[in-house]
Protein backbone atom coordinates (compact mmCIF):
# COMPACT_ATOMS: atom_id res chain seq x y z
CA UNK A 1 0.00 0.00 0.00
CA UNK A 2 2.91 2.35 0.72
CA UNK A 3 4.29 1.72 -2.77
CA UNK A 4 0.89 2.41 -4.31
CA UNK A 5 0.74 5.81 -2.59
CA UNK A 6 4.26 6.61 -3.76
CA UNK A 7 3.53 5.65 -7.36
CA UNK A 8 0.26 7.62 -7.27
CA UNK A 9 1.99 10.73 -5.89
CA UNK A 10 4.75 10.61 -8.51
CA UNK A 11 2.25 9.90 -11.27
CA UNK A 12 0.12 12.87 -10.17
CA UNK A 13 3.17 15.12 -10.06
CA UNK A 14 3.95 14.49 -13.74
CA UNK A 15 0.31 14.82 -14.71
CA UNK A 16 0.00 18.10 -12.77
CA UNK A 17 3.13 19.42 -14.48
CA UNK A 18 1.30 18.95 -17.75
CA UNK A 19 3.55 16.18 -19.06
CA UNK A 20 1.43 14.66 -21.82
CA UNK A 21 3.27 11.34 -21.97
CA UNK A 22 3.18 10.53 -18.26
CA UNK A 23 1.53 7.16 -18.99
CA UNK A 24 4.25 6.20 -21.47
CA UNK A 25 6.93 7.25 -18.99
CA UNK A 26 5.32 5.05 -16.35
CA UNK A 27 5.18 2.06 -18.70
CA UNK A 28 8.77 2.49 -19.88
CA UNK A 29 10.33 3.44 -16.50
CA UNK A 30 8.13 1.92 -13.77
CA UNK A 31 10.95 1.72 -11.20
CA UNK A 32 11.35 5.47 -11.38
CA UNK A 33 7.89 5.87 -9.86
CA UNK A 34 9.00 3.97 -6.74
CA UNK A 35 11.44 6.75 -5.85
CA UNK A 36 10.83 8.92 -2.83
CA UNK A 37 8.45 11.69 -3.93
CA UNK A 38 10.81 14.54 -3.03
CA UNK A 39 13.64 12.95 -5.02
CA UNK A 40 11.30 12.31 -7.94
CA UNK A 41 10.12 15.93 -7.97
CA UNK A 42 13.70 17.18 -7.67
CA UNK A 43 14.64 15.39 -10.92
CA UNK A 44 11.96 17.18 -12.91
CA UNK A 45 12.05 20.54 -11.12
CA UNK A 46 15.60 21.18 -12.35
CA UNK A 47 14.18 22.07 -15.76
CA UNK A 48 11.88 24.74 -17.10
CA UNK A 49 8.48 23.07 -17.45
CA UNK A 50 7.68 24.06 -21.04
CA UNK A 51 11.13 23.02 -22.25
CA UNK A 52 10.86 19.72 -20.41
CA UNK A 53 7.39 19.02 -21.83
CA UNK A 54 8.59 19.75 -25.35
CA UNK A 55 11.62 17.47 -25.03
CA UNK A 56 9.62 14.61 -23.53
CA UNK A 57 6.94 14.96 -26.22
CA UNK A 58 9.65 14.57 -28.86
CA UNK A 59 11.40 11.63 -27.19
CA UNK A 60 10.48 10.11 -23.83
CA UNK A 61 13.82 8.32 -23.68
CA UNK A 62 15.40 11.53 -22.40
CA UNK A 63 13.77 10.75 -19.04
CA UNK A 64 16.50 8.23 -18.26
CA UNK A 65 19.12 10.99 -18.62
CA UNK A 66 17.47 13.53 -16.31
Amino acid sequence: QEKEKLVAANHSYLKDLGINKYREIFLKYPDMFLMDNSNFEEIFSKYEVEDLKEKIDKNISIVEFL
